[in-house]
Formats: structure tokens, sequence, C-alpha cells
């Protein structure tokens, strides 16, 4: 019965493995050269504008410091 639900779901064309699907999930291959600046850049960014925000007084400003230290 379940074989019967997953088939009428999902169509055999858009099936993967387990191995496939951990091959596509594998976050350590890639082009991590080009990831890292942005990655540090964000990273530095963000207490930036928290300091920022502390010289200012600004709730918005804490608002873009948490938005952007959670895209790091």
């Amino acid at each position: 019965m379940l074989s019967r639900v997953r088939a009428l779901v999902l169509p055999a064309s858009q099936r993967r493995s387990l191995d496939e699907l951990a091959q596509d999930l594998d976050l350590s291959s890639g082009d991590t050269r080009s990831e890292r600046p942005a990655f540090w850049t964000l990273l530095t960014l963000a207490p930036v504008i928290a300091a920022g925000e502390v010289l200012t007084d600004s709730t918005a400003t804490v608002i873009g410091a948490m938005v952007i230290a959670r895209l790091a």
C-alpha cells in the first residue's frame, strides 16, 4: 500500500536513491573557496552594524545586524 501511495504522489522520474540524496546533501563538497570570503565578510559586517546600533541607539540597526548575522 505504501509503494502505491508513493507512486501516486511522486512519479518514478522524480525518485532518487538514498545514495543520490546523500551526495546532493553533502555540504563538504563544492566550491568552498568562493564561499569562504563571503562568509567572513558577513561575519565581520554583523558586529560592525551592531556596534553602530550601540552608538546610534537605533532598533532598526539591531534588526539589520541580526539579519546579516543569520546569513553568515
